[in-house]
C-alpha cells in the first residue's frame, strides 16, 4: 500500500480560490517560462494535427498555444473535476476533448503528447511512472509522434529545506505566499503552497515523486523509448522522446 493511501490523501489538492488564482499564480511565479517555444522544437516546423495535454489542469498552456496560431485539435487529460470543468467551458482552446485518464484517448492521430508542471508525477512509486509512461509511449507510436514532457526535478526540490514566504501580488491585491515541503523516505515529497491575505486563503498541495535527469532518462528508456533527450531546466527535468 502506498503512502497516500495509507493517509487517505489525494496526490493533488486545490480549493475553490485556488482554482480562481491558479493562472495568474503561476503566470507571476514562473513569467519567463516559454512552453510554446520548447513544444515547437520537439515537433519541428509545423504543428501535428492532433496534440493531448496530459494533466492539463487550468488548460494554461493550450491557452497559449491557440494564441500562437496553433489550430490542431486538443485532447486533455485532468482527473480534477474543477479543472476539467474549467476546460471544458473555455472557448479560446475549444475544439477540446476532455477525459479524466488516458485510457479514454483514442490516440489514432495524436502527433504531441506534452505533460507541463509535473502532472506525471502524481503517483505513489516508481512503477505508476514507467506504466504511465508506456501509455504514452503507446499514444505517441499509434500516431508517429513525440512526447515532451516535465518532471519534477530530485535536485531542485533537494534544496529546499525550510517553509519560506513571501509577498505576492494576484487578484488586484496583495497576499502572502507560503512553500512548505516535506520529504519521506521513499522518495515522495509533499509541496503546499499556502496563500493569505488576511480575508481569504488559497491551498494547493502535490505529493509527487520527483527524479534525476538520469533516472528520469532511465524510465523513459523502460517504457519503450527510442529517442530520448533530458535537460534540466529551473526546477523539472524536460525530456523530448520517441
Amino acid at each position: 500500500m502506498s503512502r497516500l493511501n495509507k493517509l487517505n490523501q489525494d496526490p493533488f489538492y486545490c480549493n475553490t480560490t485556488m482554482v480562481k488564482l491558479y493562472d495568474e499564480l503561476m503566470e507571476t511565479v514562473d513569467p519567463d517560462v516559454d512552453h510554446v517555444g520548447w513544444l515547437r522544437g520537439a515537433v519541428g516546423s509545423d504543428w501535428p494535427r492532433e496534440i493531448l495535454d496530459y494533466g492539463a489542469g487550468s488548460g494554461r498552456v493550450l491557452k497559449k498555444l491557440r494564441r500562437s496560431g496553433c489550430t490542431s485539435t486538443f485532447h486533455a487529460v485532468e482527473p480534477d473535476e474543477s479543472f476539467a470543468k474549467l476546460l471544458s467551458d473555455d472557448s479560446e482552446i475549444a475544439p477540446v476533448h476532455v477525459e479524466n485518464n488516458l485510457s479514454a484517448i483514442d490516440a489514432t492521430n495524436i502527433g504531441l503528447v506534452f505533460c507541463t508542471y509535473g502532472s506525471l508525477q502524481y503517483v505513489s512509486g516508481i512503477e505508476a511512472i514507467v506504466e504511465e509512461l508506456t501509455d504514452i509511449h503507446r499514444i505517441v507510436e499509434s500516431g508517429s509522434g513525440v512526447c515532451a514532457l516535465e518532471l519534477f526535478s530530485s535536485e531542485a526540490y533537494d534544496e529546499i529545506e525550510e517553509p519560506m514566504t513571501v509577498p505576492i501580488y494576484l487578484a488586484d491585491k496583495m497576499w502572502q505566499m507560503t512553500l512548505n515541503v516535506e520529504h519521506f523516505d521513499d522518495g515522495l515529497m509533499t509541496s503546499t503552497t499556502e496563500l493569505r491575505d488576511g480575508e481569504e486563503f488559497a491551498v494547493m498541495r502535490e505529493t509527487v515523486l520527483p527524479v534525476s535527469v538520469e533516472t528520469t532518462r532511465d524510465l523513459f528508456a523502460e517504457a519503450n523509448f527510442q529517442n530520448i533527450s533530458v535537460k534540466r531546466h529551473g526546477a523539472y527535468n524536460r525530456c523530448v522522446a520517441s
